[in-house]
């Protein structure tokens, strides 16, 4: 299941592009 609309796993993967 490779949905496009889960931003929230996107921020999990890359937790330093939010900081």
């Amino acid at each position: 299941r490779h949905q496009k609309q889960q931003p929230a796993a996107g921020l999990l993967l890359s937790p330093s592009i939010i900081a």
